[in-house]
């Protein structure tokens, strides 16, 4: 069962990050609520802010073959992703 919510949630990731030119790697860590919804507030309708977790990221980043960011992945990833 775990595993099956595991495939969704990366399937679900890879379409999120598939719609989007623009990929960009944020750490999540100590990052105060208040300031995220300021910003999801502010650019909402310009950028999508996706936090997930770390395995998870990286194995919709090779699945879309962008290898290349799996080095800058922080312990706590959130996606900012837009056109």
């Amino acid at each position: 069962m775990i595993k099956e919510k595991k495939q969704k949630a990366v399937e679900e990731l890879k379409n999120t990050i598939g719609r989007f030119k623009t990929i960009g790697l944020i750490d999540m860590m100590k990052m105060p609520t208040k300031q995220l919804q300021l910003i999801r507030k502010e650019l909402g309708d310009k950028l999508v802010i996706k936090v997930s977790k770390k395995t998870l990221v990286k194995f919709a980043l090779r699945s879309l073959g962008r290898n290349d960011l799996e080095e800058m992945i922080p312990q706590q990833p959130g996606l900012v992703l837009t056109d």
